[in-house]
This record gives structure tokens, C-alpha cells and sequence, in this order.
């Protein structure tokens, strides 16, 4: 494919591969480094505040249920009758009231955090907002004509809790070289519902 139809989509995933190595080497200890060390010997001893664990300490999700749900539909791990049983509306009702970006940021503390990063990233440099939703399966194949919104949001990183979140996130990696205050003060934390019943294939690209 031609580069430029495909480069916001390389950007997002390089912030959020890039945010996976801010969780192993911290960025303000980056200077202290000695570059004649291998990566292994400068990743876990390196000094210095753990992004995932500063998040989870100041800002938790609700873990309990969201975070077997995202094992499960993500690693394929057995799920409790319990779980199974959990209807869209129920998780819905879970997410919608958490601080996660999406379902995958439940996955470990370390998919919270790129989840987080990347998303403000996007927002920053090119005011691409994520939208997400939640469906029930299609009976039949599952295209995105066939999955039809149960609830979903435009801009997710609207919404006020998410957004102090992501700025705890985004000044732990990019400290000392980007002010985020002005920006997450002007977001309109407000989050952009996305009418029930519509097909993902309405939404998918923002509104």
C-alpha cells in the first residue's frame, strides 16, 4: 500500500510499541544510561518510578471482571459460567464508568498504559479521536455491517476520567519535554455517544 494512506495507522502503533519501552526503561533515567551496556542489562534495574504501577496506584480500574473478560477474548482464557453469562449491557455498564481507553487496556497494566499513550499522541499531533463500542455477536459472519452498537463514544478520550488518566501517563513518558496541560484543559471532556443500533460500519471511522 502506499505509505500515506497507511501512515496514521503505523504512527498509532509506534506509540504504542514505543510506550511499552517507557515501562521498561524509564525515560527520565534515560540519561544516565551507560550506552555501552546490552538492552537486558539496562531495562529492569534501571531507577526510577514504574509508569504502570504510579497509574494503577493513582488512578486503578475496576479490574475484577474487565480483566478476565479481556483475557479471555484476547488470550483465549476460560472464562467462570458467571462471566459467560454477563450480558453487553452489564459490561457496558462496567466500562463505561472506568478510566480505560478500550476493553484491550484491561489486558495488564502495561496495554493500560500504551493504550492511554497512544490515543493522547494521536489526539495531540493529529486530532484523531478513538472511538469505541460494544455489540453482541452477529448470528451469522461478523463484518462490521453485522455488529451492530449496543453503546459507544466518539472521542474517548473525552471523557474526564480517561483524560486524567492519559495526562498522568503521557507527563511520566514525555518528561520534561512536552507541557500537556493546555491541551488536556481545552478537551471538551465530554465524550461523543454514539446512537444504540448502529452499525460499526457508521462509526468505525470517528465522527
Amino acid at each position: 500500500r502506499d505509505f500515506d494512506r497507511i501512515f496514521l495507522s503505523f504512527i498509532d502503533g509506534l506509540y504504542h510499541e514505543l510506550s511499552h519501552a517507557a515501562t521498561y526503561v524509564n525515560p527520565i533515567k534515560l540519561v544516565d544510561i551507560d550506552n555501552s551496556l546490552r538492552v537486558h542489562e539496562v531495562t529492569y534495574p534501571v531507577q526510577g518510578p514504574d509508569i504502570r504501577i504510579s497509574l494503577q496506584y493513582l488512578y486503578p480500574l475496576k479490574l475484577d471482571r474487565l480483566r478476565l473478560l479481556a483475557d479471555s477474548y484476547y488470550a483465549a482464557s476460560d472464562l467462570s459460567d458467571a462471566l459467560k453469562g454477563m450480558s453487553t449491557d452489564e459490561v457496558v455498564q462496567e466500562f463505561s464508568q472506568d478510566g480505560a481507553m478500550e476493553l484491550y487496556s484491561y489486558f495488564s497494566d502495561s496495554e493500560d498504559v500504551a493504550t492511554l499513550f497512544q490515543a493522547t499522541m494521536m489526539k495531540y499531533h493529529f486530532g484523531a479521536s478513538k472511538t469505541v463500542g460494544f455489540a453482541n455477536k452477529p448470528s451469522g459472519s461478523v463484518t462490521c455491517e453485522s455488529v451492530i452498537l449496543n453503546w459507544g463514544v466518539h472521542d474517548r478520550l473525552a471523557n474526564p476520567v480517561v483524560a486524567q488518566r492519559a495526562q498522568h501517563v503521557a507527563n511520566a513518558i514525555l518528561f520534561g519535554h512536552t507541557d500537556f496541560t493546555a491541551f488536556f484543559s481545552n478537551l471538551t471532556l465530554t465524550e461523543q455517544p454514539i446512537e444504540s443500533n448502529t452499525p460499526w460500519c457508521d462509526v468505525r471511522d470517528g465522527a
